[in-house]
C-alpha cells in the first residue's frame, strides 16, 4: 500500500509540476505580448504624429499607410520554445557545423558569418563562444530582441533586402537553420544567387531543413509548423545550388533517430531494417556549397 501512495504522490507531483511549466510558459507569452503591443502602439502613435505635422492639420490622416510589425511575433517566439527543442539541445546539435566554417576560414573580422533567420541565436552564440566574428538576421522583432539581450549582433530585416545591400565579395560565410522551407521557389532562387554574389572566394553557404526522406518528418512532423510552404527534395536543391553557381555542392544528412525510437531487428532484422531506413533515418539535411 505504502509503494501504491508513494507512486499515486509521485503522478500527482508530476502533473502538478506539468501544469505550473505551463502555466509558467503563458504568463510569460503574455509578458511578452504585453511589451510588444506597447512598442507597436509607439510606433503607430508616432507614425501618426509624422503624418499629421506633413498634412499640416488640414488632410486626413491615411491610417492605411502606418507601419505595423507583425502581431504573431510573440506567438512564434512561443511556438518555437514549445516545438524546436531547448536551447542546449539546438546548440549541440549545431556544432557539428563548427568545422565546416573554420575549414571555409569564415570567422574573422574580414571573412564573417551571416546566420540569416537566427531564430533565439543558439548558433551565433556557439559562434561567440567559439570567438568567431559573426551576425544573425531574423524579421521577428521579439526573438531579435532576446538575441540582443544576450549581447548577440542582430539586424531586424529580410534576408533577400539585406543581401542585396551588401557589396560583392564581402562575407565569408552563410547559414542558414530551417529557413528555406518557408520560402517560395524564386525567393529560394534569389536567396542562392544573392549568397554566392556576396561570398567571397572560398566562402561557404550552409542551409539546413527537415529530411523529407523520413517520413514522419515529411507526412507528419513537418505540419506542425503552420508557416511552412513545403517540404524540400534534396537532391533537387542540391541542383539548384549548382546550377546558380555554387562548386563542391554536397548534402549532409543529420540527427536520426536512435535507440528505443528505432525498430528493433532481431526478430524481423529485413523488415524492420527496411522501415528504419524510412522511419528513423536523418530528421535533417543540410545542402553546403562553396564560392570558387
Amino acid at each position: 500500500n505504502s509503494v501504491h501512495y508513494e507512486q499515486r504522490t509521485n503522478e500527482r507531483l508530476d502533473k502538478i509540476d506539468e501544469q505550473l511549466r505551463e502555466k509558467t510558459a503563458l504568463i510569460d507569452y503574455l509578458k511578452t505580448g504585453l511589451v510588444t503591443q506597447e512598442r507597436r502602439v509607439a510606433i503607430l502613435l508616432e507614425e501618426l504624429r509624422s503624418q499629421m505635422t506633413a498634412a499640416e492639420g488640414n488632410q486626413e490622416v491615411d491610417l492605411q499607410k502606418v507601419s505595423c510589425h507583425d502581431f504573431l511575433d510573440p506567438l512564434y517566439l512561443s511556438f518555437e520554445d514549445r516545438f524546436r527543442g531547448s536551447r542546449e539541445e539546438i546548440r549541440a546539435r549545431l556544432t557539428e557545423y563548427l568545422p565546416l566554417v573554420r575549414e571555409a576560414g569564415a570567422g574573422t573580422e574580414e571573412r564573417k558569418i551571416l546566420d540569416i533567420g537566427c531564430g533565439r541565436g543558439e548558433w551565433l552564440e556557439l559562434m561567440k563562444d567559439e570567438g568567431l566574428s559573426a551576425m544573425g538576421l531574423d524579421l521577428n522583432h521579439v526573438l531579435v530582441q532576446k538575441c540582443r539581450d544576450q549581447g548577440l549582433t542582430v539586424e531586424e530585416n529580410d534576408a533577400l533586402s539585406y543581401l542585396r545591400s551588401l557589396p560583392d565579395s564581402s562575407l565569408g560565410a552563410i547559414t542558414s537553420f530551417h529557413l528555406i522551407e518557408h520560402l517560395d521557389f524564386d525567393d529560394r532562387v534569389a536567396l542562392f544567387d544573392e549568397s554566392v554574389r556576396v561570398l567571397k572566394s572560398g566562402g561557404i553557404a550552409l542551409f539546413e531543413t527537415p529530411n523529407p526522406r523520413n517520413l514522419l518528418v515529411g507526412g507528419c512532423n513537418f505540419w506542425a509548423d503552420p508557416t511552412h510552404l513545403r517540404p524540400l527534395y534534396p537532391e533537387t536543391h542540391q541542383f539548384l545550388m549548382e546550377y546558380r553557381g555554387f562548386c563542391k555542392v554536397d548534402l549532409l544528412f543529420l540527427h536520426p533517430h536512435e535507440g528505443e525510437q528505432r525498430l528493433p531487428e532481431e526478430e524481423a532484422p529485413q523488415l524492420a531494417s527496411r522501415l528504419n531506413e524510412v522511419l528513423s533515418c536523418a530528421r535533417d539535411y543540410a545542402i553546403i556549397g562553396y564560392k570558387a
